[in-house]
């Protein structure tokens, strides 16, 4: 009995590592958008947030939710900022 509940506990902790999606290109391309608003490319910055978001289907931490909406203002983009806005605070 204690050997099945080894091998399940040894099954379900592996399957949670697997399971997990590597953040490394997310964390990229915030980087680089940041770099960019620092810069005053608001319009570049945005597509980096926008890849971000793709690379991690579509799924974002607030805080770059919140910045790619700024950066998609200032880059004379309404459309694209007030939907990043209402997404952002409509899916905590």
């Amino acid at each position: 009995m204690k050997k099945i509940i080894l091998i399940a506990l040894i099954g379900i902790i592996s399957g949670s590592a697997f399971g997990q999606k590597d953040m490394t290109e997310y964390k990229l391309y915030v980087q680089k958008a940041d770099s960019l608003y620092d810069a005053k490319d608001y319009k570049n910055s945005a597509i980096e947030y926008q890849k971000a978001f793709d690379s991690n289907n579509g799924k974002a931490f607030p805080n770059d939710r919140y910045n790619a909406t700024c950066s998609f203002a200032l880059a004379g983009e309404t459309e694209k900022a007030f939907y990043h806005l209402l997404y952002s605070s409509t899916h905590h």
